[in-house]
């Protein structure tokens, strides 16, 4: 009935000064401008891992953009930061068709940002099974991890 690492999901709320704006993303290493990470949910501590140890073996540093909001999805800071960036990994659990991924990346070429590498990474296209097994279906650290590397040419 109990997982061991059922409390691993718990954290604290951020204090009211750390409250951001409704609507805006939240940007993780704003300096970067090799790599952008645009995910959500999930995705956000992943990529951080991801992109830890990524600058552990390369020494190659990335921006994670945590759309925090899916509707509306704010295009105009997706664009922004995208802009900023050499190279763009649109992360997402959801399923290849139809979801947000497809959305950011719709979103990218729509506003003349198509020209730079753009790589998704999504949830298998299938039902999502219970307990353990989903954890086959959906994107893991070690996935993007390899993709980031593949982007950076590392």
């Amino acid at each position: 009935m109990y997982d061991k690492d059922d409390g691993l999901w718990s954290f604290s709320y951020p204090s009211p000064e750390q409250f951001l704006e409704p609507w805006q993303p939240r940007i993780y290493n704003s300096e970067a401008a090799e790599l952008l990470i645009i995910t959500y949910g999930n995705g956000v501590p992943m990529a951080l891992r991801a992109l830890k140890e990524l600058e552990q073996i390369d020494g190659e540093q990335g921006r994670v953009l945590d759309l925090r909001w899916l509707k509306p999805l704010n295009v105009d800071a997706v664009a922004l930061h995208a802009g900023q960036c050499k190279r763009i990994l649109v992360l997402d659990e959801g399923r290849p068709d139809g979801g947000i991924g497809e959305a950011i990346v719709t979103a990218l070429v729509e506003r003349g940002l198509a020209g730079r590498p753009i790589r998704r990474i999504t949830g298998k296209d299938c039902y999502i099974p219970l307990g353990d097994a989903a954890k086959l279906m959906l994107p893991d650290q070690a996935e993007v991890l390899a993709t980031a590397r593949q982007l950076m040419g590392v």
